[in-house]
């Protein structure tokens, strides 16, 4: 079979969209099918896969995404296919994975994570007269109406995309996101756990909290450090911030809460196994995830994971087995509660193990192949 994937940039090593798009390319192709991506731009690219340019022009965002959505259509009526699959945003697609979710469900918790209702209010006047977040909707409603069958990577974006756009449940398949079994795993810790402690200066007996994320105030930092704040046990504590985000306001946060001293911000880093590694549990206090994979990739690493209803791979997590979800964000109280029910040696074995057998159920193989299955019966 012929499949056109479509998806802006391919670059597999800024991880997201472009490392799923590369990791699906590869089962495809394995699978016998004849694969072409049409992008803007691409990097560090396989062989196997044969890209076609797509120009965009445009000097602001907004420009150059209805550019690429329009120039994708012409091409895909030159070049034929028996399916085309857009990753996210794209033009003449029968089938849509939306991989970051709706944009009116992201819109929705952005504005509902403002701290007051003065910036939700400002938040949500930028979403609704901004050309950016209207081109954004206008694309995105464009693409339930072209696409003729759509992959939701939770049930929580299968939901919007109901309300939103009335979809019938009929036409969406439920898969939820897979993980690397080999790469992520709890013997990594055995192996360098305490090297990368000691090379990021964390003393070998604190109880390590990590979070890896770039986008730090959607994924709940700041929510975070509050609940470290108030806990009684801090001092036996450590939390590792792990990421590209920009970390200045949050170090004033902690350094005006005490708790500077306890709060580590590495910066970017390209191996987040080794995060994993030196950790003993995993935090994701988020206000928007479709499926996260850093949830998933921790739970492969045998930790326990405290997130949000916010978070699609929350789905998953058994309750108080191998993690915990909360309400929302600000909920610190229960954050805390439950990160200090964590500091308990047996409870976090208990739950490492289950983790990682929870984990074991969803290997990236039975996520692709359940995509494969999805993708003929759309061409058929």
């Amino acid at each position: 079979m012929k499949v056109i994937i479509e998806i802006e940039h391919f670059d597999p090593r800024k991880g997201g969209a472009e490392a799923y798009t590369a990791l699906l390319c590869d089962y495809l192709i394995k699978q016998g099918h004849h694969i072409e991506v049409l992008a803007i731009d691409w990097q560090n690219c396989p062989s196997e896969i044969k890209f076609v340019k797509v120009p965009v022009r445009g000097i602001t965002r907004w420009q150059r995404w209805i550019s690429f959505v329009v120039n994708t259509r012409a091409i895909i009526k030159e070049r034929g296919a028996d399916l085309v699959l857009a990753v996210n945003r794209g033009g003449g697609m029968d089938l849509f994975q939306p991989h970051g979710g709706t944009v009116p469900g992201s819109q929705r918790q952005n504005i509902l994570r403002q701290p007051n209702f003065l910036t939700a209010g400002i938040k949500a006047s930028f979403f609704r007269f901004s050309p950016k977040a209207i081109v954004a909707r206008m694309l995105d409603q464009m693409a339930y109406k072209t696409a003729r069958c759509f992959i939701a990577l939770s049930r929580m974006v299968l939901s919007d995309m109901v309300q939103y756009y009335n979809i019938s449940e009929e036409k969406i398949a439920l898969i939820y996101n897979g993980i690397d079994l080999q790469r992520f795993h709890p013997d990594t810790k055995k192996r360098c756990g305490l090297s990368v402690r000691r090379r990021l200066g964390i003393p070998d007996d604190l109880i390590v909290f990590s979070l890896v994320a770039h986008n730090f105030s959607l994924k709940g930092v700041r929510e975070l450090i509050i609940a470290a704040s108030n806990m009684e046990k801090r001092e036996k504590c450590c939390w590792l911030v792990a990421g590209r985000g920009r970390p200045g306001r949050f170090v004033n946060l902690a350094k005006k809460l005490c708790v500077e001293s306890r709060i580590v911000f590495t910066g970017p880093v390209s191996r987040t196994e080794e995060i994993y590694a030196a950790s003993d549990v995993y935090v994701h206090p988020t206000w928007y995830d479709p499926c996260s994979l850093v949830v998933l990739e921790a739970l492969a690493s045998g930790l326990p994971v405290i997130t949000t209803k916010f978070n699609g791979a929350g789905e998953l997590l058994q309750e108080g087995t191998s993690g915990f979800v909360i309400e929302s964000p600000r909920e610190t109280d229960a954050l805390n509660n439950i990160m200090t029910e964590l500091t308990n040696r047996e409870l976090r074995d208990y739950m490492s193990v289950e983790a990682r057998k929870l984990a074991e159920t969803i290997p990236w193989e039975k996520h692709f192949r359940r995509i494969e299955e999805v993708m003929i019966h759309t061409a058929s």
